[in-house]
This record gives structure tokens, sequence and C-alpha cells, in this order.
């Protein structure tokens, strides 16, 4: 069984009326017939999915076919703008906008192939105003249009640069230091008081690396720096943040305590504060050191007082000397008033062959005058001459 097309012709002829059927097997045509219908159900089904606007344009001014999404988008359907001439009066109400919109169009149009993307602001059927993309494929006489609602991208946007600015605002009138390090460990920004504290612009610290370098020059120190930065990002959560005291060179020489406060951010870049903190930490040593000679002279008091014996006495008071202050070498001399001057009563952290020499080591400090007496109390001062002199340097003044 095969289709075919029939077509009559009634003839007279001498012998009478007579009927020329021409039949033509259209198997093949019919075929393609088929397929060119099954084509225009999956297109017009993907149509009818598809999750952006479409819309079928005829080069005389008509639309052919909205799409379900073009009518959620806009609220207009064929019935409500049959023509482009309907569109441009309902959806650029404004004469001006209108007008600027034909004119791109007329310079886009092309005989086939894609057009040029572009955003206009439509007024839809409710009234409401959105920003909508447009994307139109030429086919010959006639034109596809997608549609994308962009309106909430576009205030994301507008949010965000908004938050940027405010954010860039308060990082620049910021009365502490900040600075956003990246993923790879290059200085995204520094702010102005960043500059203010440490002299350095964002082109000679462009990593970490080259901060480090610059601002604690001791190698040691550095080591130690970046080997306690390095653990405390690794062990920091996103979002999370650990304060830390570091003290820092800064470009004029000077050295300041500044209190770092780094933020580990999700995309890997990190956010650090920076606040000097020099004035409060030097008050707060001399509070300490203040504190702790109060500590150390009630102990020798109470060392005193506690026992009358001189060796008692004088272990009490190396106790001290070696707990409170961590003096892991020194020694306790008294002045004989008979005239035959100081005596080493008791030594610690001394071997007994450096035991001499460190008896005559501080015996000729003092007879050197370098020992001074204020307030009751013996102390040596550092002397440049005596600076890696011997085998015993001054490395701590009381």
């Amino acid at each position: 069984v095969f289709d075919v097309e029939v077509f009559l012709t009634k003839l007279s002829l001498p012998n009478g009326d007579f009927i020329l059927a021409n039949v033509r097997d259209i198997t093949e045509r019919k075929r393609i017939e088929e397929l060119l219908l099954k084509e225009r159900e999956v297109f017009f089904s993907a149509m009818k999915n598809n999750p952006h606007g479409i819309a079928l344009f005829h080069d005389r001014g008509d639309f052919l076919y909205f799409n379900p999404e073009f009518t959620s988008i806009t609220g207009y359907t064929l019935e409500d703008v049959p023509t482009a001439k309907d569109w441009a009066l309902k959806a650029y109400p404004d004469p001006e906008y209108r007008e600027q919109v034909s004119r791109f169009w007329k310079t886009d149009r092309m005989a086939e192939g894609r057009g040029r993307d572009v955003e206009w602001k439509v007024v839809c059927k409710n009234g409401e105003c959105k920003d909508v993309e447009f994307r139109v494929t030429y086919l010959g006489d006639k034109s596809l249009v997608v549609l994308t609602d962009t309106t909430a991208r576009k205030r994301a946007e507008e949010d965000l640069r908004a938050e940027k600015q405010r954010f860039q605002r308060l990082c620049e009138s910021s009365p502490v230091g900040m600075v956003m390090v990246g993923a790879d460990d290059r200085l995204l920004y520094i702010n102005p008081k960043f500059r203010e504290l440490f002299g350095w612009d964002l082109e000679e610290i462009p990593t970490i690396k080259e901060w480090f370098d610059r601002a604690y020059p001791d190698p040691f120190y550095r080591n130690e720096v970046r080997s306690g930065w390095t653990h405390e990002i690794k062990g920091l959560q996103p979002g999370e943040g650990k304060p830390y005291t570091r003290k820092v060179r800064c470009k004029d020489g000077s050295d300041k305590y500044v209190n770092f406060i780094p933020v580990h951010l999700k995309d890997d870049e990190i956010f650090v504060t920076c606040e000097d903190i020099t004035e409060t930490k030097v008050a707060g040593d001399k509070l300490r050191l203040r504190n702790l000679e109060l500590e150390v002279l009630n102990d020798i008091i109470a060392s005193v007082t506690v026992s009358l014996h001189l060796p008692d006495i004088l272990d009490r008071l190396k106790s001290v000397f070696t707990e409170k202050l961590g003096m892991r070498m020194g020694g306790i001399f008294l002045y004989d008033q008979s005239g035959e001057g100081l005596r080493m009563e008791t030594c610690w952290g001394v071997s007994d062959e450096k035991r001499q020499e460190f008896e005559e080591f501080v015996l000729n400090l003092c007879s050197a005058e370098i020992a001074a007496r204020e307030n009751r109390v013996i102390f040596i001062r550092k002397h440049p001459e005596l600076a890696g002199s011997g085998h015993f340097v001054l490395n701590r003044t009381f």
C-alpha cells in the first residue's frame, strides 16, 4: 500500500468520452511532509516549554507566535500586541525611549544570522517595568526573538555595586588599617590608614613575601612570623578570625607593635585589619615591669624577715632572682663596712672553674665606677668598653 496522486482529465473522442488518469507515486513526498510536521511539532514544543520568552516575528510587521514564557515575562499575548507597532507603543510608552529602541533595531537588521544582544527596559501589561535582554536570530523573512528577564540580576548587580561603594567608603575612612590578600598571596587592596601606619604603598609590597621581607628585616623573627601566619591561616574556617600581635618595622625605620586580625573569606581571600597598639603595649609593659619590681621587692623583704640566718636569706633571694626575674646566671655581693669592699657571698649558673673569673668581672665593674647607687639599690649600667670583653657580657640592666 502506498500513497498516489491521481490527476483526471475528460477527453471527448470520436468513439465517445474517456477519462485520462495520470497516476504518480508520492510516497517520498508524504514521508517528507510527515517528517516536516514532526519537526514543526518538536520545534514548537521546544519553544512552548523553553524557560526563555520566545517570539516569532514576520518582516511584514506581524507577530506569528508567543510562547507561554513570553507572556509570563511581559504579560502580553498575541491579541494584545499583534504587530510590532502595537508592541512598541505599549512596551515603550516614552516617545524618546521608543525612538531609541526603533533606531537600534533598524541598524541591527540583517538577512540571516545572529544579531546583537541588547537590554531594554520594558513596561509590562500590569505596568511593571522590567529589564529584559533580547537575542535575535534573523531567518530570512522571519526573526526569532529570545527574551530573558534580567530584572533580578540587574538589581543584584546594583545592590552589589552599592555594597562595594559602602565598603570602600568604610575602608577609606576607617581608623584601622585594612588589607585584602588574594588566594595567590598577592595584596589586592590596602586602605589609607594602612599606608599611614606603615608607610608602604601597594606597589612596594605587592605580595605577602615582600611584606614579610620589609616589615620583619630580622631573618629569625621573619621566619617565626611567616610560620605563625601559615599556621594561623590554615587553621581558620571561612568567616573566622583570630587576633595576634607582632612587632613591625615601618618604612621610616621606626618599630611599632601592631594587632592583626585576619579573617578567612569563603573564596580563600583573607581580610586583615591592623591596629597600632604601640602606646598601649609600652604602657602595659611598664605597668607589668613596675608590678614585677614591687612583687620582687615584697619577696626580698619577705625573704629577709623569714629568717635571720644569712644562708637561708641568700637562698631565698636567689630563688626570687631566678624564678621572678628569669636570671639564669648571677651572684649576690655584700659590702663589708670594715673597709674591705665587696665580696661575693653566692652565685648561680656559673661553673666552679669560672667562679673566680665571674667575681673579678663584677668587682672590676665596681672599681671602674660603672656601678651606681640609687635609692640604696646597686645596679650595673651597660658600658661600651665592656661589650664582648672577657667571658662575661652585660646583657641586662636593673
